[in-house]
């Protein structure tokens, strides 16, 4: 595939010619040509040529390069001010930028100086975020990390054991909360050292599933966790399941029996506070209203408030997606529609699928054709597309016989349907690539 990029005309800033488009980070984007790489300006002009082996994104004036092997430094005129002496690096952040030389991890400032010099334990840093960083060292004790939470004068403000059961280069912040664990518990910390959504795996058995990420907490307020309780055959009886429409507060529901191994699984949700609430399965698109299903042989779904986790609405829907703009997707009888945050039926359920508001607009699919309608309801672009892209800046992705192209909210083609792909990117830039 090549890329290139588009302006809200539809007429090429950049033809499609590079490996690599990034994204714009102090007016200027990482390009990728050949196997080397530049920065090209807002305008679409090679900026910095592709000269290096490879490059980070503008921050706070500078941007980390890499040339024979060796990472360095360069300003927005493609000035080496830090010579390529290191094997790797971060971006600058709070006026200092992690390194790594000769397997001893540093941070820097801008002259290129040590601020921080970290002992061989150290096996990753995490940037400054609010005069804090993030360091990452071996234990003593067997098979643990050390997190430790630092200002700028290395002082440790917080520590944690984390188990080395996950592997260190996937320990990472992922919308402001990183996962960790140790023999008792495990949960989240955020930048600043904070613990949230602890539980108890070692006296209670619970655990989160699939390692939810920060992004469950961002778009729901929960993330799921289990619990398993083994026992002998007494203990799993498929008739003491409860499968009433009342769950009491702080309770796990009781999931499915595996017979062979005389195990009942439990499921649930909790918040950053750790309190635990009583459903299987949550959906949310960081809205007021969060969609959530207990567990049970006829369950329906419904949403909570996000602000309090209390039930909004009967269990009634078939199916559910979390709100947005103030809005909330539902379906029944194999058809979707909208209400809004009171529970309100706003658009009738009688589309074949959906997608969630954005820009006061959703996209709504009726005989495998995609359209737009507004929170009335009202066809504001006609279903006439394969596929489609929620608006951005007034611009959205839409797909006919295979290929992409843009429109306005009107419904005007800005870009004909000619492109393999394509991402938003940035002040009405769209990215737009072909096949090779």
């Amino acid at each position: 595939m090549k890329w290139g990029i588009i302006n809200m005309e539809g007429l090429a800033v950049v033809p499609c010619m590079y490996d690599v488009v990034g994204a714009y980070h102090e007016g200027l984007c990482k390009v990728g040509l050949n196997g080397k790489y530049g920065y090209i300006d807002n305008d679409g002009r090679e900026f910095i040529s592709c000269q290096y082996e490879d490059c980070g994104d503008f921050s706070e004036g500078l941007a980390w390069i890499r040339l024979k092997g060796k990472v360095g430094f360069i300003d927005k005129k493609g000035l080496e001010v830090i010579p390529c002496l290191f094997d790797e690096s971060g971006s600058f952040s709070e006026g200092m930028a992690w390194i790594k030389k000769n397997g001893q991890f540093s941070f820097i400032d801008k002259a290129g100086n040590p601020f921080i010099i970290f002992d061989e334990k150290v096996i990753k840093l995490f940037d400054f975020h609010q005069g804090i960083a993030t360091v990452l060292e071996e234990d003593e004790s067997f098979g643990f990390y050390k997190l430790r939470f630092i200002d700028k004068n290395n002082t440790t403000i917080e520590s944690y054991a984390v188990s080395s059961e996950v592997p260190y280069e996937d320990l990472d912040f992922i919308d402001g909360l990183l996962f960790y664990n140790d023999e008792e518990y495990e949960g989240f910390v955020d930048r600043s050292g904070k613990l949230h959504a602890e539980i108890n795996h070692s006296e209670d058995g619970l655990e989160f599933i699939n390692e939810a990420s920060g992004k469950d907490f961002l778009n729901c307020g929960l993330a799921c966790i289990q619990q398993v309780v083994t026992g002998d055959d007494d203990t799993t009886d498929s008739d003491e399941y409860d499968d009433s429409d009342e769950y009491d507060e702080n309770d796990l529901v009781e999931g499915y029996e595996d017979e062979y191994y005389f195990r009942v699984y439990y499921f649930g949700c909790v918040d950053l506070e750790g309190v635990i609430h009583p459903y299987k399965k949550i959906t949310g698109e960081g809205g007021q209203l969060v969609g959530v299903m207990p567990l049970g042989k006829n369950s329906k779904w419904s949403f909570i408030r996000r602000d309090n986790f209390k039930i909004a609405f009967p269990f009634t829907f078939d199916e559910v997606k979390g709100s947005k703009e103030g809005m909330a997707a539902v379906k029944n009888d194999e058809k979707w529609g909208f209400i809004d945050e009171s529970g309100h039926a706003i658009i009738p359920q009688i589309y074949d699928d959906v997608k969630n508001f954005s820009e006061g607009l959703a996209q709504v699919k009726i005989d495998g054709k995609w359209g737009f309608i507004d929170k009335e309801g009202h066809k504001v672009i006609l279903n006439q597309y394969e596929d489609s892209k929620m608006f951005y800046e007034g611009k959205a992705g839409v797909m006919n016989n295979g290929k992409w192209g843009v429109i306005d909210k009107e419904g005007r083609i800005i870009a004909s349907c000619e492109y393999d792909g394509i991402e938003y990117l940035s002040e009405g830039r769209v990215k737009v690539g072909v096949d090779d």
